[in-house]
């Protein structure tokens, strides 16, 4: 069969190669079957019984997630554990019994099908993502009715496959064993969706958003999955496999290699602080692994949007504190919730949400939801070296207020004895050109700067990213952009605060050479990332980086940028395929 590629977003990085299996989850043909008064009883227990039993298999898999990967991605197993025992669901489904006189799977099925439109209906990730859990929860259910594991056997299959589906529920995503998933394709996600959240968490190489995805896969016997450049190649040919095997090899030698190496320098002796970006607790082990000198981003946004509400003090502060004593005697910097944006606020919409309610701006206006936050990463502060970074920032009354609130919460905790660190760090992502211009000013009152390349070049440039009409003008490497990060860097160098920054731009081989020529202190990147960025630091000079960077500024396309890097880097004997996606 003829070789064909398909692109999409790539979530989690590596290369898998087996046999196409495609998970399909349709509700079974159900029969209707008409039930005297007598027998209402004997459905209410069947349905209990098929509930209860379905409850005890959660509860195994999100124990087994809990030790495996974490309690904080657990938690998304926990949901449809409360979706399953809703008692005025199950009061919903033995009304419908008891008053149509049906069959237990029947009323189910009927019951579930108007909550699984209902959230459908919706449109926005956080209530697609929610009608499929339901629905998930519903053939499981069934399936316990009718004694049949059928629609869940694909998800344990007994040889090597790359899976295909529209999406996976958190529930699929626990049940699959990497050993077997050699990685995962999907119509439907994003990079902040629960199965890019979990592939992560499991390391199984997966890429989202494939349009046409099925189709296309229905009569593919094999495949190879890239999760670093995001593409799925159906029927690869023999060629194509023994470049992956050959690529897939000489990755897994170079990681192991350089786990090893502990320092990033560059030929002349120059360190970088390399840290990692992460989401779950389960990423700070493997970014320790991987050789990370810190977290520069610690995403606390999931803690909101796996519950759909706010998690406790009590709950945020485990977590943190985790983090804290895991990367010990390491920095962790926990951003305050940033949520807005493409992180959807459930129950709230707008317009422009890039533009909107989101970041600081959220926090300022939820106090109390704020308040609670602060309060979790100043006690995890008595565990470890914490930090906190304050998102979308584009004014200094922000800061202001966020540091008023900060001391407010100290005064409280000495009065309690409750322990802290006195000295705790407060900064700022620089991803708005107001804050660049405000940066002097800013740094007066911030102990670093993080610049988030991703909204900074968005911003700039004034495209949204995720807009595929307008999308062709979003590269970090314009000049504009590279401009504002230069001015970022040295102010905050004028006025004694250090600067790293934790876009993409921070693993990817252009931006490293640029950013150690401009001075950045620290690069944050994806934990996978963090030996490849090593090693391709240890091959530079900072005269020759200082020389890239003072070139590139004075270019007028990001083309012109580009193209320039590509012949210096040639010129100076750097096989520039050798970090293609880096």
């Amino acid at each position: 069969m003829k070789e064909r590629i398909l692109r999409g977003i790539p979530v989690n990085g590596g290369f898998g190669y087996g046999k196409v299996a495609i998970y399909r989850p349709e509700l079974p043909t159900i029969e209707k079957r008409t039930i005297t008064n007598e027998e209402v009883a004997k459905e209410f227990e069947r349905l209990e019984k098929a509930i209860s039993s379905s409850k005890e298999d959660l509860e195994k898999i999100y124990q087994k997630v809990r030790t495996e990967i974490g309690k904080d991605i657990a938690e998304f197993i926990q949901i449809q554990i409360a979706f399953l025992t809703d008692p005025l669901i199950i009061e919903e489904v033995k009304n419908f019994i008891s008053k149509e006189k049906v069959n237990a799977e029947y009323a189910y099925s009927e019951v579930i099908k108007k909550y699984h439109a209902f959230f459908l209906s919706k449109e926005t990730p956080v209530f697609v993502d929610k009608g499929a859990e339901i629905f998930d929860v519903c053939l499981y259910v069934i399936e316990k009715l009718q004694n049949s594991d059928k629609i869940f056997s694909i998800l344990k299959p007994n040889e090597k496959c790359v899976l295909l589906a529209r999406s996976l529920t958190p529930m699929n995503m626990a049940i699959l064993d990497k050993n077997y998933i050699l990685g995962i394709a999907l119509e439907m996600g994003g990079k902040t969706s629960h199965v890019a959240i979990m592939a992560k968490a499991k390391d199984i190489p997966t890429v989202v958003g494939i349009e046409n995805l099925l189709n296309y896969g229905t009569n593919a016997q094999e495949a190879i999955i890239d999760g670093n450049r995001g593409i799925l190649i159906f029927n690869p040919s023999e060629k194509r496999i023994k470049f992956y095997e050959k690529e897939k090899e000489e990755l897994a030698k170079r990681r192991k290699l350089l786990t090893i190496k502990k320092e990033a320098k560059t030929k002349d002796g120059k360190e970088i602080d390399i840290s990692a970006n992460i989401e779950f607790l389960c990423e700070a082990v493997t970014a320790k692994e991987y050789g990370a000198k810190g977290i520069g981003l610690f995403r606390t946004e999931y803690l909101f949007l796996s519950k759909r509400n706010l998690p406790s003090e009590e709950e945020q502060f485990t977590i943190y504190k985790e983090v804290a004593e895991i990367m010990k005697p390491y920095f962790v910097i926990i951003r305050t919730f940033d949520l807005g944006g493409d992180k959807l606020i459930p129950g709230y919409q707008e317009n422009n949400p890039f533009l909107g309610w989101r970041g600081i701006r959220f926090c300022l206006a939820n106090l109390d939801f704020f308040k609670t936050q602060l309060k979790a990463i100043l006690r995890a502060s008595a565990y470890g070296s914490i930090k906190i970074m304050l998102p979308m920032v584009s004014t200094v009354e922000e800061v202001v207020a966020t540091k008023k609130i900060l001391n407010e919460l100290k005064e409280e905790f000495r009065a309690k004895n409750i322990p802290f660190d006195e000295n705790i760090d407060l900064g700022i992502m620089v991803e708005t050109p107001s804050s660049v211009f405000l940066a002097n000013v800013l740094a007066k009152i911030c102990n670093f700067f993080s610049i988030g390349s991703n909204d900074l070049t968005q911003y700039t440039l004034a495209c949204d990213r995720g807009n595929e009409k307008v999308a062709y003008l979003f590269n970090h490497y314009h000049p504009s952009v590279l401009r504002l990060i230069k001015e970022t860097i040295e102010k905050a160098h004028k006025n004694g605060i250090w600067a790293g920054l934790c876009g993409e731009m921070a693993s990817e081989i252009f931006g490293i050479i640029i950013l150690i020529g401009m001075g950045i202190d620290e690069l944050s990147m994806a934990p996978q990332f963090i030996p490849q960025a090593k090693e391709f630091i240890s091959l530079l000079d900072t005269d020759f980086c200082k020389e890239v960077a003072e070139k590139v500024l004075n270019f007028s396309t990001a083309q012109e940028v580009i193209r320039y890097l590509k012949k210096r880097l040639k010129k100076e004997g750097i096989a520039l395929e050798r970090y293609s996606y880096v």
